[in-house]
């Protein structure tokens, strides 16, 4: 699985590579794409139209005042002008598709959730408190509004001592926030090196008026990192 960055050199994540320019060899081995617009909007545009006559996944991030005709290139786009949150995102959801394990959410599940989305909305909440499910998850939920919300990812990382209770709570809390027929899918990934901690981020896709409501379906997926 070939996840890239375009537009953000200064960008440095695992297992994410960075394109040059707008290379199209480099493109065309993509199967996800994040691009962001902000030092080069040009050049971003550029990589979202090859990427989008190649059919390849594309997640546009860029602050507040996003140009109209560069949401309509890219599948998905949020606006953001937190210099953490592109990080959290783009490690959510490579996390889920490269960690390795006994079990994990496959690319076709993400890019499903991401084709043709248009607006996402993000939030992360972590802690490592006594109820650090119930407060990392109100965290992550406190500026998003997800009564609108059509498909929801949601990645959950802790240590192995994460107890079935929390995970239940997690959901229970993200489910009263959303509307009935949300489809909501689920990755969980077990990393050791998160002792106490246990971090959520919650993904967003809005519904838009097109859009057909489905039967509601939650996919609790569970992934292992050593």
């Amino acid at each position: 699985m070939n996840i890239s960055i375009a537009g953000a050199d200064n960008l440095n994540i695992k297992d994410v590579k960075n394109i040059s320019g707008s290379n199209s060899a480099e493109i065309l081995e993509s199967d996800l794409i994040f691009i962001f617009p902000e030092s080069d909007y040009q050049n971003a545009m550029k990589v979202a139209d090859v990427a989008k006559l190649h059919n390849i996944l594309t997640i546009g991030i860029a602050p507040k005042g996003i140009p109209i005709n560069f949401k309509k290139a890219v599948d998905a786009w949020l606006t953001t002008d937190d210099k953490d949150e592109p990080v959290n995102i783009i490690r959510a959801i490579t996390d889920l598709i490269n960690c390795d394990g006994f079990v994990k959410i496959e690319f076709d599940d993400v890019a499903e959730v991401f084709k043709k989305a248009g607006k996402i909305i993000v939030g992360t909440g972590c802690s490592n408190k006594i109820d650090r499910a119930q407060l990392a998850t109100n965290e992550a939920l406190q500026n998003l509004k997800l009564d609108n919300a059509k498909k929801i990812l949601i990645n959950i990382t802790t240590g192995s001592n994460v107890s079935l209770n929390e995970m239940t709570e997690a959901a229970g809390i993200i489910e009263s926030c959303a509307n009935p027929d949300v489809d909501i899918l689920w990755g969980h990934i077990i990393d050791e090196d998160f002792g106490q901690w246990f971090k959520i981020t919650v993904i967003a896709i809005l519904n838009q008026t097109n859009y057909t409501k489905n039967k509601n379906k939650i996919c609790m997926q569970t992934s292992f990192k050593f």
